[in-house]
This record gives structure tokens, sequence and C-alpha cells, in this order.
């Protein structure tokens, strides 16, 4: 038959746990603030690991994998890009292009019943007179058409001023976006900036503006942007 240990030793054994067991409910009535203590420390080093050269570069590395091997998004079909390529240079054997080549394919895509036309360009200086003319003929006639604007600073001890589009073909442009976008020390674009600040006045992305549009939805402000 099995003997069991007298019910007053048991209640020693158990009474000699009690501080052990205090120590425990002190130690999670603290947690929330070593959890705390804790992410403020692990996020102070790692912003100073991430400030070094090195550690951005690898952590950008791992950035690019990761779009690179996640599933591509399917392009709507109603967007179509037209790019100016190597191709399209050794072709037409010139940069900058006459401007009634811009014009040109602005008519042809308005013909092909495009519902917006948007310009990753800049005309914001004047050319050659029937050039600029040639622009405005088209563009004047155009429901949809967007022009970026952009932000330059001439040297780091003046402020941003907007560049835009020249007066000539400017009341065309159905809304003010810029195009701008933040290069990364390696010379990688990874992200834009959705609004664009420039004397106390917001400008969507070009991109952002043409989504809510065609969506027939008011852009929202930078604020709610996030």
């Amino acid at each position: 038959m099995k003997s069991h240990p007298p019910i007053q030793l048991i209640k020693k054994k158990s009474l000699s746990l009690m501080p052990w067991f205090r120590k425990l409910q002190s130690f999670w009535s603290h947690l929330p603030k070593i959890q705390i203590l804790g992410f403020m420390v692990l996020l102070l080093i790692n912003i100073r690991i991430l400030s070094t050269p090195l550690l951005q570069r690898f952590d950008n590395i791992f950035y690019d994998a990761f779009f690179r091997y996640k599933a591509s998004y399917k392009v709507h079909p109603a967007i179509v890009y037209i790019g100016i390529d190597e191709k399209t240079f050794r072709a037409l054997k010139q940069f900058p292009w006459p401007r009634h080549y811009y014009a040109d394919i602005a008519r042809i895509l308005k013909e092909w019943g495009a519902h917006s036309i948007a310009f990753d360009l800049f005309f914001s200086q004047p050319s050659v007179p029937v050039e600029d003319q040639a622009l405005k003929v088209v563009f004047e006639t155009m429901r949809n058409l967007y022009l970026p604007v952009s932000r330059i600073q001439s040297t780091p001890q003046e402020d941003y001023i907007l560049e835009q589009p020249m007066t000539l073909i400017q009341p065309y442009s159905k809304a003010k976006t810029h195009v701008n976008f933040i290069l990364d020390p390696d010379g990688i674009v990874r992200r834009i900036l959705p609004y664009l600040e420039v004397s106390g006045i917001f400008y969507p992305h070009l991109g952002l503006q043409l989504a809510y549009d065609y969506l027939q939805i008011p852009v929202p402000p930078p604020d709610k942007i996030g």
C-alpha cells in the first residue's frame, strides 16, 4: 500500500512557495511597463543601426528582394503607359523632341478614346513658338489633361519653389499634381510622396490624382493619407 506524506508537511511545502508566487505576480503586474521599455530600447537600437550606410544597404537588399519575388499586381486594363526608351532615342536620334511630337501623341490618344492623358514631362520653358503653339492647339481641346508641377531648389540655402507648365498651356491642365520622388543613396527610387508641400500648399502626386479622378472620388486631404 502506497504511503502519503503527512498533511502538515504538504501545508508547509505549499506555504514555502508563496513568496515565489508573489514575485511572479509582481513581475506580471509590471510587464506592460517592461514591454514598453523594451520596445523603446529596441526601436532606438534599430534606428541607430539602420542609420549606418552599410546596414541601410542590407535593409534595401532585403526590401528589393521582397518585392522582386512577391506576386506582382495586375495592371488595370484601362491604364496604358507610353515610355521613351533607348530604342526610341536611336530611332529619332534627337532629344529633346520637337514639341509637336507630343501634340501628335496627345491627339492620337484622344482620337482613340483615352479618358485621361497625363504627361510625366515638363513643359515649363518656352521653346520654338510654332512648336509651343502646336501643344496649345491640341491641349485646349482636351477635358482630362494633366501636366505636372515640380518642387525645385536652386541652392541648399534657397527656399523651394514650384516649377509649373509654361503660361501658354498651363490653363489646360485639369489639376496641379507633382511627380517628385525620393532617391535613395544607391540611386534607386523606392518611394514616392503622396503629397508635396510648397509654400504651405499641398500638391497630390500625379498617380494619386489620376486614380481618384478615374473613380470619380475626391482626393483625400494630406492628413487622411496613411
